[in-house]
């Protein structure tokens, strides 16, 4: 990398945690963490674009979401440092990260409605004002809190970009619950018990959480909001006891298979969930269950097959867990004469028994935009130039998020699913328009999309996988 990622510094508060709580292993010595910890938060300020922004891997990139991660992460140290700082070290380590804060008082995300980013930059800005007294950052915090109210739905999700995504939602929830104990007035706790009512959903009975299942793909789950809730709500204690048998043998995604960009956010999550974590001797996990969230597409199908999350809105995508087996089924792809791939989109469901489940979709072409040198130049020169502007910047990542992640609506052929519940066997074929069916499509991705996928146990131990 030859430009800093500043999410880096964000390890601060994990550490700080571990610190606070005697919890560092053995062979770490607690004053020399405390000046690490310090000195990662000293160090923000030369890190920032003329805008008061930290990016992720461009100059002036100007992240939303970097810059509130860090800013709330710093401040979150800070906090749980306590009187281990002296009065004049701590007010000279929050103005230092005041840039941060003048930004997101003055930008918003307009590519998408991107729920758990909002939760992190609300949680950031409320703990900015906590420490400086400044009420626009409990203005800002009740603006991004409303706007995740206003896009979820009463099915218990909250919208990332297009739909429901679980593995993203429980990263949201774990801001929003770190919020409703920090900032009660901002009144996210309804939010957050209907949110782990929604999660517990997607808990498999082979460990796995959601396994793709989702509007991004993801196969991760942040436990720290469970944790902390695990006293409030039996659904987020449920969900604390599947993170805490499921995390260290990975059969969901977790640290050992997190990239780069990713540990920091990981990594404090764990922390904050082993600080919190109280007994929970007679709680068991999530009682597998049939259950619909059909605003989001998502269906969980329990029977003598095992358990099965059907994703209608892709085609019928489908994950399935039983004793036997892990398996998944990747939505229908097709392929035209001219080597155009096509992907299921607005899939919709034509029958539903307890049985068979018959999906409708319509396929359009998949963007296939892969990195090139060309294209590398040219996102640096932009960077160089356009994003000096926070205004171009905008608009340069609502054009990419265009191009990149949203369904174009050039239907060019049509696919039917028929799913038999019963004897866990799938049939595809194209009902409408010219293209053939492509066989075993494992690994097909329908879109660009950050922290999908990642390793997990039963990528290299289910021969049916």
């Amino acid at each position: 990398m030859d430009f800093p990622n500043g999410t880096f510094q964000g390890a601060s508060y994990g550490l700080s945690l571990l610190l606070a709580n005697n919890c560092l292993p053995a062979q770490f010595d607690a004053r020399r963490m405390q000046q690490r910890i310090e000195g990662m938060i000293a160090v923000v300020p030369k890190l920032v674009d003329r805008q008061g922004a930290l990016g992720e891997a461009l100059p002036n990139e100007g992240s939303f979401c970097v810059t509130g991660l860090v800013l709330g992460d710093c401040l979150g140290a800070l906090a749980t440092l306590g009187d281990r700082l002296k009065a004049k070290r701590r007010e000279n380590l929050v103005q230092g990260l005041a840039p941060l804060a003048e930004f997101l008082t003055r930008q918003d995300e307009t590519h998408g409605i991107i729920s758990n980013h909002l939760a992190t930059n609300a949680l950031a800005m409320a703990r900015w004002s906590a420490a400086t007294g400044d009420t626009r950052g409990q203005d800002r915090a009740a603006l991004w809190v409303e706007r995740i109210k206003s896009h979820a739905h009463d099915e218990g999700w909250m919208r990332e970009y297009d739909g429901a995504d679980p593995g993203y939602q429980s990263w949201c929830t774990s801001a929003l619950a770190q919020i409703a104990v920090e900032a009660p007035e901002l009144d996210v706790a309804p939010l957050v018990e209907k949110s782990f009512e929604f999660l517990q959903a997607f808990a498999l009975s082979d460990g796995r959480f959601a396994s793709g299942c989702g509007s991004r793909l993801t196969r991760f789950l942040m436990p720290g909001g469970a944790e902390i809730y695990a006293d409030q709500s039996n659904a987020a204690a449920q969900l604390a006891v599947f993170a805490r048998r499921n995390a260290q043998p990975n059969t969901f995604v977790t640290l050992d298979a997190i990239d780069e960009p990713n540990i920091v956010p990981f990594f404090n999550d764990m922390v904050l969930a082993a600080i919190h974590a109280k007994r929970l001797d007679a709680i068991e996990p999530p009682e597998p269950r049939t259950t619909g969230f059909p605003a989001a597409g998502l269906y969980v199908h329990c029977g003598s097959a095992g358990q099965f999350i059907i994703n209608s809105d892709r085609g019928g995508w489908i994950t399935r867990s039983s004793q036997e087996v892990s398996q998944d089924f990747p939505e229908p792809v097709a392929k035209r004469q001219d080597g155009t791939i096509l992907r299921p989109v607005r899939g919709q469901i034509k029958e539903h028994s307890g049985t068979k489940m018959i999906v409708h979709a319509d396929l359009e072409p998949v963007n296939r935009m892969l990195p090139s040198p060309g294209k590398f130049v040219v996102l640096r020169l932009l960077s160089l130039t356009v994003f000096r502007s926070a205004r171009m910047g905008n608009l340069v990542k609502r054009l990419l998020a265009r191009l990149l992640l949203s369904e174009t609506g050039r239907t060019v052929s049509r696919v039917e699913r028929i799913i038999d519940l019963e004897s866990a066997t799938v049939s595809d074929r194209v009902i409408a328009g010219e293209a053939e069916l492509v066989e075993n499509p494992h690994g097909f991705s329908p879109m660009h999309m950050a922290s999908q996928g990642y390793w997990q146990l039963n990528d290299d131990t289910s021969s049916e996988s």
